[in-house]
Parts: C-alpha cells; sequence; structure tokens
C-alpha cells in the first residue's frame, strides 16, 4: 500500500505545548511551504483568503465541485492541509491576534467560542491526561521551555475557561479521571493517579476573559431554496464562515442529519436531532 505525502498549506507557531508544524518530511512530499512575516518580523501563518473551492476533476465520471470548507474572516483564518495528489482537508482554525490554532468550544462564558487547542497526550509525550487538581477539571502542563509561552486550562460547569501558565512547581501528586459502573449506570470520577510525578507543572497565572476570544453567532446554510439538503456553516464574530463537518441540514424534515445506511440499504441522510438554523444562506 502506498501512502500519498501530505504538505501544509498554512505553516502554524508552536503554542500552548503544540510542536511545531512540521515541514515535508522528503523532497518528493512537494514544496515547503511559505511562511509570511508579521508585522514584527516574526514568523506568520500564510493563510488562503480565497473560499478555497476545488475545480471539478475532468477525467472521473462522478466528479463534483467540493463545498467550501472555510471563508476566512478578519481575525480567524482557515489552515489547511494537502496532499500531494492535490486533496485538500481542513487542519483547524487559527487566531492571527493570539497567533495559536483554535477551535470552537463552549467558553466559561457559556457562549461558543474559537479557543486555543489544549495539547494532546501525543504534545506532552505521555500516555493519557492528568490534573493537577483533586476535580480532574485543570489539566497538568509539564513546566517546560517549550511550553512557557502557552495556554492553561480549567473546565467549569459554564465551559472552557483559558489561562496564562503562572511558575512550574513540582507536585505530590496527580489525578486522572476514571469511570464506575453503579447500578444507574457509569458514573464519571476522579482518582489519584498511581505513582509520584518527577516533573514540575505550570500553575494557572492570569484567567483570559472569554471576551478575549472570538465568538460563535450563528448557523447557516448553503445552496438554493430548491435544494433540500444543504451544508451547514458556523458564523464569527469576525465574519469567518466555518463548515461544520459532521452534519447536514434537511431543509424539509427541519432537522440536522447524517449520511448513514437506512433500513432499505441505502444511504440517505437520517435525522440527528430537532434544531433551527438560520433561513439565509450564502
Amino acid at each position: 500500500m502506498r501512502l500519498v505525502p501530505i504538505i501544509l498549506i498554512s505553516v502554524v507557531t508552536a503554542t500552548g505545548c503544540h510542536h511545531t508544524a512540521p515541514s515535508p518530511a522528503s523532497s518528493d512530499a512537494g514544496p515547503t511551504p511559505a511562511v509570511d512575516a508579521g508585522p514584527d518580523g516574526a514568523s506568520d501563518q500564510k493563510v488562503d483568503q480565497a473560499t478555497d473551492r476545488a475545480n471539478v476533476d475532468a477525467a472521473p465520471v462522478n466528479a463534483f465541485n467540493r463545498p467550501v470548507e472555510v471563508i476566512s474572516g478578519s481575525r480567524l483564518k482557515g489552515v489547511l492541509v494537502q496532499s500531494k495528489d492535490g486533496a485538500r482537508h481542513r487542519w483547524g482554525m487559527y487566531d492571527t491576534m493570539l497567533r495559536t490554532r483554535c477551535y470552537v468550544v463552549t467558553a466559561d462564558d457559556g457562549k461558543a467560542r474559537c479557543l486555543p487547542l489544549p495539547p494532546t497526550t501525543v504534545d506532552l509525550n505521555i500516555n493519557e491526561t492528568v490534573y493537577t487538581d483533586a476535580g480532574c477539571t485543570e489539566m497538568a502542563l509539564p513546566g517546560e521551555t517549550t511550553c512557557a509561552a502557552g495556554f492553561g486550562f480549567k473546565e467549569t460547569p459554564a465551559g472552557l475557561a483559558v489561562y496564562r501558565l503562572g511558575p512550574a512547581s513540582a507536585r505530590t501528586m496527580l489525578f486522572k479521571k476514571t469511570s464506575t459502573v453503579t447500578a444507574g449506570g457509569v458514573q464519571a470520577t476522579c482518582a489519584q493517579a498511581p505513582g509520584i510525578p518527577t516533573k514540575k507543572y505550570f500553575s494557572l497565572g492570569v484567567q483570559l476573559p472569554a471576551t478575549t476570544f472570538v465568538e460563535g453567532l450563528s448557523t447557516r446554510t448553503d445552496g438554493t431554496s430548491s435544494q433540500r439538503i444543504h451544508g451547514v456553516y458556523r458564523e464569527m464574530a469576525d465574519g469567518t464562515r466555518i463548515k461544520i463537518d459532521t452534519q447536514l441540514w434537511d431543509a424539509d424534515l427541519k432537522k440536522f442529519c447524517v449520511p448513514r445506511l437506512a433500513g432499505d440499504g441505502n444511504l440517505r441522510c437520517l435525522p440527528i436531532g430537532s434544531a433551527l438554523v438560520s433561513s439565509a444562506t450564502f
């Protein structure tokens, strides 16, 4: 089986304990992505300002126009990766003011916002996520210099809170999320992680107000009023529009739907819930 090399159309500077976006692994992986210089001379990502609509392939009989993945706004830009043979995929969003990748999630003010991406277990080179508090709300971030310019996170009842990182210190214990099976079902719990921590971990510093991050306003659909199934986009406060890949909109049923095999053996867009979206299209 031959694997097709993937290259970055946009390059992202590492923040929040993320590794720097890799350059192509070999000379046949395609050209090295261009990097723009920001106003302070620092490397910034090169963003795709176009509407990112691919051309129709000439050869396949089932060729079709690929839908717009993202329309960049005044602050948020789309990050795209492309394979050597031309396949493109959106790799998230980039906040040009904070110089970090972000994703749309509920913030601690209860509103959907594009918050910095928390580091993954791969980024942290660990087997599982651990926490510094007994409630498993504060992710433990190793006190390494590569992480010092990043962000800390705390789960709250209203949503995710974002912090600047405070000083690193030794910890006597760490915690991890577990689950307990009870008569009423599965209950999430927080328990002490085994072993004694050997690293120092950052504390949480100054909390960043939720209004620091770009707010998500509403959802819209694409296409014309004559079609039944539409793509769904999230509209952000800075004018960015991001395609929601996990669902479509059935205009007749007025429900979100996802493609699945139906009882008749055919692939159909089956409802996943009842919610309304804006009637406006673009």
